[in-house]
């Protein structure tokens, strides 16, 4: 094959099942909610994806935020494979946001991991989340893609 060939079959669309399908978690349901531990202190781990509902390998490609609490505050959100109920021991990725002065009842913010974060199959996707005064509660979903390789 030449060059211009895979030139143009890269250009080509191609089938929905050929494609890398982008879910959320919790699917078709409401955003979890996480509460930090102290300031600076995670709080416990809540569930956007459970192990038994992880049946293809999955790549957290990003987060929607929605309800901070808190007005002018720094999140610190993680993800973990670990179970919830418990603080995180081991961090599979963190990203830090900050509530905006003006924050709202319908704030929302979409957080990128590039690269983004594996969980294989069969691992469940966790969150949790710490803010710099202590205490305070935000929601999410994982945004995830699967088929990529």
């Amino acid at each position: 094959m030449s060059w211009w060939t895979n030139i143009a079959n890269m250009l080509v669309p191609k089938p929905a099942a050929q494609g890398l399908p982008i879910f959320q978690y919790p699917q078709l349901a409401a955003a979890k909610q996480a509460q930090g531990g102290g300031a600076n202190v995670y709080g416990n781990l809540v569930e956007l994806l459970s192990d038994v509902n992880n049946t293809s390998d999955a790549w957290v490609i990003g987060l929607q935020l929605v309800q901070m609490d808190t007005a002018n505050n720094d999140y610190f959100v993680a993800l973990s494979r670990e179970a919830a109920g418990g603080a995180p021991t081991k961090i599979e990725a963190e990203v830090p946001t900050h509530s905006q002065t003006t924050v709202a009842a319908d704030h929302h913010e979409v957080l990128r991991f590039d690269p983004p974060v594996y969980f294989p199959s069969g691992t469940g996707i966790r969150m949790a989340i710490a803010d710099s005064t202590g205490a305070k509660k935000l929601s999410a979903w994982a945004i995830v893609s699967r088929n990529r390789g």
